[in-house]
């Protein structure tokens, strides 16, 4: 960046802003800023594009647990996750906690007993 440049030759914050028509404070926060290309921690397995596979096939059929979602994502397009990568990619847009409730049939005699 030619603000990093002009200072590593000399050049004070003043004489940087009139130079680029800026003031001193965005000169300094150019100066220290961090560089983020240098990335740290472990590379991820799945890119964006297979994590909104896997939202897209929670969409799809939200009662899915995640180790069929793992298990097909695995057979269709060859990534392989654990099923924890599923919950945790879902379950910000809330899509695997959507499950219906099984509630079971209230027979014929308990319906009527409870009308009188």
């Amino acid at each position: 960046m030619v603000i990093i440049r002009g200072r590593q030759m000399g050049l004070d914050m003043p004489t940087l802003a009139k130079q680029f028509k800026t003031s001193k404070s965005v000169i300094w926060a150019t100066l220290n800023t961090p560089d983020l290309s240098k990335a740290t921690g472990r590379l991820l397995k799945t890119s964006s594009g297979d994590d909104r596979i896997i939202v897209r096939m929670t969409k799809k059929n939200p009662r899915q647990t995640s180790t069929d979602i793992n298990s097909e994502l695995k057979d269709q397009y060859g990534v392989q996750v654990s099923k924890g990568h599923c919950q945790k990619t879902s379950a910000p847009r809330f899509t695997l906690q959507k499950r219906s409730v099984n509630k079971p049939m209230i027979p014929e005699k308990n319906r009527s007993a409870g009308l009188k």
